[in-house]
């Protein structure tokens, strides 16, 4: 499952999690709805109005709730292509027997709802495993499971469903190896093959910046105006960049963690952690080596 853009995950995974929080909430209504209706009930996000609009644009056709889920992966299949409608295939079913069993035992009056939860989850992942069945290699089938069944373990209730796809369909999409990740440095999209590399170039940035601002001798040895520099440059770089570097955050882990063979550690970091951990790291050797060179080192 490969040649599909990160853009494309990002739609992919908002598709996922629109049309799965819909299937769920459809049961407060009734059995049948036209799609006006459910433009009108639920909250549509942009990719699932331009589907209900290739289907009916005069909003009068009618639906059921599982007519719905199927007309989305009919519209991937039919207008982009196979293998992106087989990842929101999976993604609407990582989405239906999770975010489902967070919301049925929430429902529930039980004393402790994180055991209530682990208790139903080997249910959840039997059926979703039974759904998502040959879209996936049978490792790879196991390993999300795996993947899904420690996050619910460790967030229970407060599960972010956006995150577990995005860790998902990383995992999924990667699996033929490590993918190229395009982001927007400044004003400038750049490519790169690593996580170091992307760190690097980040890193690259934030001194040209500092160096531009400095207008005096003293100005380069701030230590502190350097750092608060590198801060605000990453901090521009993840809001421009947040949902890609999601995407990428396995193969980022893999890459600094060559020893744990792929495996992503409980909990996780955030990308957040990530980024500014090595950014942080490089910023401090940049440092002693411009300092050095300052004292004629």
């Amino acid at each position: 499952m490969y040649n599909i853009s990160d853009s494309d995950l990002q739609k992919i995974i908002d598709l996922s999690v629109n049309v799965g929080a819909i299937y769920l909430q459809w049961t407060l209504h009734s059995e049948e709805l036209t799609t006006k209706e459910v433009r009108e009930k639920f909250v549509c996000g942009e990719e699932l109005l331009k589907i209900l609009d290739s289907f009916d644009p005069k909003g009068e056709k009618k639906l059921e709730r599982k007519r719905l889920a199927v007309l989305a992966h009919g519209y991937l299949r039919e207008h982009i292509s196979e293998n992106h409608a087989n990842l929101y295939r999976i993604g609407f079913s990582v989405v239906q027997q999770t975010v489902g069993l967070v919301a049925l035992q929430s429902l529930e009056e039980v004393e402790d709802l994180g055991k209530a939860i682990n208790e139903r989850l080997p249910e959840h992942m039997e059926n979703l495993k039974g759904r998502i069945d040959g879209l996936l290699p049978p490792n790879t089938i196991l390993s999300v499971i795996g993947r899904i069944t420690q996050k619910i373990e460790d967030e229970g209730v407060d599960l972010d469903i956006g995150d577990l796809l995005a860790e998902v369909f990383n995992e999924v999409v990667s699996t033929g190896g490590a993918r190229e990740v395009t982001v927007t440095i400044g004003e400038e999209s750049k490519t790169f093959q690593t996580f170091a590399e992307m760190v690097g170039a980040l890193l690259n940035f934030g001194v040209e910046k500092f160096t531009k601002r400095c207008k005096s001798l003293n100005d380069f040895s701030d230590k502190e105006a350097f750092r608060e520099v590198i801060e605000d440059c990453t901090n521009g770089f993840l809001s421009k960049n947040g949902d890609t570097l999601n995407l990428h955050k396995n193969d980022f882990i893999s890459e600094l963690n060559p020893g744990g063979k792929g495996d992503v550690p409980s909990p996780a970091p955030t990308i957040e952690e990530l980024l500014f951990g090595a950014i942080g790291g490089m910023a401090e050797g940049f440092w002693l080596s411009h300092t050095k060179q300052q004292d004629g080192g």
